[in-house]
């Protein structure tokens, strides 16, 4: 929270923690107080939309049992200032192993090289060597895990 992109980033997407990802969610209590807008991905028809989520916000549980907020105001990717990205494994050069559905690639594809900022969350030991990667993936700028922070753009 000390950094220069968070002290500037107006708006901020999120994850709902899932699967044995870390959680955010006390994070995501500091950003709301500190009057940042606050989004979370929601499903819609295979891709990701993000809506505003707001302290006691209403959630539904989507396919996948992981809470959405309905009926919220959206924010297109290409607008958000910082996203953070779960993930399965991560590598030095950036790359993101993900749940394998693609959503977040498909999302961030028509966002500029800069904008948002793409930062992964992970716990240290889910760095990799090196990841295969496809023509479709699209790298993160650094990712923040439990012992440091890895800069890779």
């Amino acid at each position: 929270m000390r950094t220069h992109w968070w002290r500037t980033a107006a708006r901020i997407g999120f994850y709902w923690p899932a699967d044995g990802e870390i959680s955010l969610l006390p994070l995501l209590r500091r950003a709301l107080a500190q009057g940042k807008q606050c989004y979370l991905p929601v499903v819609e028809h295979q891709l990701l939309v993000f809506h505003e989520y707001k302290r006691g916000g209403k959630l539904r549980r989507n396919r996948y049992n992981i809470p959405e907020p309905k009926g919220t105001a959206t924010c297109a990717i290409q607008q958000l200032d910082i996203i953070l990205l779960p993930l399965v494994a991560f590598d030095a050069q950036g790359n993101r192993l993900g749940m394998g559905a693609g959503f977040y690639d498909r999302a961030l594809a028509s966002c500029s090289a800069q904008k948002p900022l793409r930062i992964g969350v992970a716990h240290d030991f889910q760095k990799m060597e090196d990841l295969p990667t496809d023509p479709w993936d699209v790298p993160l700028h650094c990712v923040i895990t439990d012992a440091r922070i890895y800069r890779t753009r």
